[in-house]
């Protein structure tokens, strides 16, 4: 009989002889190691197999914030609250509320600090994954020609347009000319004016959940909402609209 053996069979005595009390701390002390390690897998599997279950839902929305105010959290209420607002079942969708890009908020361009918010910013609009945005007009001037803009007349009814102007929204227009990069287009014949996006004053939902910095319910700057041409979710994007101007 090999001496493992003769080990097993004295530990197997002792348990024996031990309250439940006594035969926890046992085990504990013996297998304290083996049973972290254990625990450690079976997390790393669940939140593994919960992610992959989550990341393969059909994406309902993706909403870009640029310049939120810092230190605010979409996944906290933003994303529930319009998952409430428009019905959305989030075991079946998912819903994507991004508020880490960050541009320079004294500055009108791109230093060094925002290099990476900027690559970021044009690589998700590269990749699609943009319905909505809510920016300052002055990140939407820098991007004018980036060609990331779709005209919101052609996606709102009248009726929606003249609701938002009734909110105190406005329709944020710009010369074609402006939208134009002439070294790919040639300058148009009539510059002609061009909707681009909707200015927003004022939002008791934006403020009061501290999503952009505001005075009361005025926003400090105002914010542009705009659509993307990538997007294949209009609809959705303008319940997005409809519930922050609610």
């Amino acid at each position: 009989m090999s001496i493992e053996s003769d080990i097993r069979k004295e530990q197997k005595a002792k348990l024996r002889l031990m309250s439940p009390k006594e035969k926890c701390s046992y085990i504990w002390a013996y297998y304290k190691f083996h049973i972290l390690i254990s625990l450690f897998i079976l997390l790393f599997l669940f939140t593994t197999i919960r992610d992959i279950h989550r990341n393969s839902r059909p994406h309902f929305i993706d909403v870009l914030l640029v310049n939120a105010s810092p230190g605010f959290q979409p996944e906290d209420d933003m994303e529930g609250d319009y998952a409430a607002w428009a019905g959305v079942d989030t075991d079946a969708f998912q819903i994507s509320i991004d508020a880490s890009i960050q541009f320079d908020r004294d500055g009108d361009g791109i230093n060094p600090l925002t290099l990476g918010a900027a690559q970021k910013f044009l690589a998700v609009y590269a990749a699609g994954d943009v319905d909505a945005m809510l920016a300052p007009e002055a990140v939407i001037e820098n991007y004018l020609k980036a060609g990331i803009f779709t005209d919101p007349t052609t996606v709102l009814t009248e009726a929606q347009i003249n609701d938002l102007t009734e909110k105190g929204c406005e329709l944020y227009i710009r010369k074609q000319s402006e939208l134009i990069n002439e070294e790919e287009e040639e300058m148009p014949a009539e510059d002609r004016e061009v909707c681009i996006g909707i200015k927003i004053n004022s939002s008791s939902y934006l403020s009061e959940n501290g999503v952009f910095p505001s005075s009361g319910d005025i926003l400090e700057p105002p914010v542009i909402f705009t659509f993307s041409p990538g997007s294949d979710s209009f609809d959705n994007a303008v319940s997005f609209l409809e519930m922050i101007i609610s």
